[in-house]
């Protein structure tokens, strides 16, 4: 008994892995002269614990999707883990290209 308690506490603890990622991604401008996603990529790359995130993140450094597919599918991310304001994207979000 003594463990089921034990891990239901540290499953607690742990958090959603996304969510935690997608808050890290969001704050890696704060205090940082970070201003391109070729800035954060590699330090989120570096921080992450997520699958679903670093999955998106290989995209972009694989050439499967472009920054503008990135910031799609990041905000998708965002609005699943209930995450509102990302001043990262702020600062990186660049108008896509018309042909």
């Amino acid at each position: 008994m003594k463990k089921l308690v034990l891990v239901a506490v540290l499953a607690a603890c742990g958090g959603d892995p996304l969510k935690k990622d997608v808050e890290m991604f969001c704050a890696s401008t704060i205090g940082t002269n970070f201003k391109t996603f070729m800035d954060i990529g590699p330090y989120a790359a570096e921080h992450a614990k997520s699958e679903e995130f670093m999955a998106l993140l290989m995209k972009v450094r694989n050439g499967q999707a472009a920054i503008w597919d990135f910031e799609t599918e990041f905000r998708a991310m965002m609005k699943k883990v209930g995450v509102d304001k990302c001043p990262a994207m702020d600062v990186i979000s660049r108008p896509k290209p018309q042909p």
